[in-house]
């Protein structure tokens, strides 16, 4: 019940929204370290990060070398947070308006993104014949600074998913934002996920 001096509690849509603004930008940028093992990129032996990702280009999981830039899971939980935090406080808090119904859309959106992201990072790719008992990752719902993160099945994930995936479209109303905010998730986008999803299935 004590007020944190330099700390702000969440309250008004604007604060939640600078929340969830918080969780797209802790979302880490790690794709291009999977682009590395296919053959679209050639890594520079004389680049400045050329000791960051030789082993990752080089498939050198196994004793890699120190400097090796890890594939980021925890910066995805991190994330997670952020809109389970949304989800849970905003959905009570702020006040019934479209504003209030996208942002929470944006939070359902970037949770189903970011699971579905770390299932197919650090899950068994989906075969709709094992899915059900293909190991996945752990699920975060909400908000549990105690929670035991134990990873679920494949199914379950996707399952999760797709189930975040219609209530962001349920919440979602604006279709395009302008240039600077158009990181935030759109009906498009929603629908642009979706598609991608099913597509993996």
């Amino acid at each position: 019940e004590i007020e944190p001096e330099g700390k702000v509690i969440p309250e008004s849509l604007e604060e939640f929204r600078a929340v969830l603004t918080k969780g797209y930008d802790v979302f880490p940028e790690q794709k291009s370290r999977v682009a590395y093992r296919a053959e679209e990129l050639i890594l520079d032996e004389n680049s400045f990060d050329f000791t960051s990702y030789k082993d990752v280009y080089s498939w050198k999981d196994a004793n890699p070398d120190p400097q090796t830039a890890p594939y980021p899971y925890i910066q995805v939980y991190n994330s997670i947070f952020y809109t389970n935090h949304v989800i849970e406080d905003g959905a009570e808090k702020i006040e019934e308006s479209a504003e209030k119904n996208q942002l929470l859309g944006e939070a359902y959106a970037l949770r189903a993104y970011a699971h579905f992201d770390l299932v197919n990072h650090y899950g068994v790719p989906y075969n709709a014949t094992t899915a059900a008992t293909d190991t996945g990752v752990p699920l975060a719902l909400g908000i549990d600074l105690e929670q035991v993160f134990v990873p679920v099945s494949v199914q379950e994930v996707y399952n999760q998913v797709l189930i975040d995936i219609e209530k962001a479209k349920s919440l979602l109303n604006v279709t395009k934002f302008d240039a600077g905010l158009n990181y935030r998730f759109t009906k498009t986008a929603i629908l642009a996920l979706e598609a991608r999803v099913h597509t993996y299935m």
